[in-house]
Order: C-alpha cells, then structure tokens, then sequence
C-alpha cells in the first residue's frame, strides 16, 4: 500500500490499488473508492493541458480538477467526489501516469501529458 503525499499541502495518504483497476484512498474517516472509470474521463477530459488544481473544498477554481472532479465524479464512480478527493487524485496520477506538476504561491497546476 504506498504512502504519498498530496500536491498543494503535503499531507501523506494511503491508497491500495492501481488506475487501471481503481485505488481506494485511505482516509481516518473511512475508505473513499475511485474507480478507473473516473481515472480514464479525467486523463481523456485533460489529455495535453494544463489546468490548475483547484482543491479548495468550498470555492474551487473555475475549469480545475477540483471542480471538475465535484461536477463529474458521481458519472463515473460509485460516489460523487470533492475537490478535496482531487488533491489524492491528484497525487496518484503524478505517481502513476507522469502527469507533471507545478506549484506558483498556493497554486498547484497540473500538466497532462
């Protein structure tokens, strides 16, 4: 089970699992699924940009994951997700699928490959 941290605020998670089959992120909470479905639209909706994150739980930036992740998510996984969820998202999809990442004051963006 790898530990890694998030993008913006550093903060280590766990999560088993891989994006082609679907990871499920550990949280203190409870476990939060995120299938391969969600992983795949997120990968074909970004392919080639570079858009900010965005995981600001309660006013997330217009056209990041975040946002994106809070208006889509619920299509493709079996629970709608938060702009908060996006910044794990986030982490593994740097970890996993050479998505590149840059941080500008408390900005992350994202580059998709």
């Amino acid at each position: 089970m790898p530990t890694i941290k998030t993008l913006g605020r550093k903060k280590p998670f766990h999560y088993e699992g891989s994006i082609g089959e679907g990871v499920t992120i550990q949280f203190p909470g409870g476990n939060t699924p995120v299938s391969a479905a969600l992983f795949e639209a997120i990968l074909g909706q970004f392919g080639g940009q570079t858009i900010p994150g965005g995981f600001s739980f309660d006013n997330p930036t217009p056209g990041g994951l975040g946002e994106w992740v809070q208006e889509h998510s619920s299509e493709f996984n079996s629970r709608a997700l938060t702009p908060k969820h996006a910044s794990h998202i986030a982490a593994i999809l740097v970890r996993e699928c050479n998505v590149g990442f840059s941080i500008d004051g408390n900005a992350v963006w994202l580059h998709f490959p």
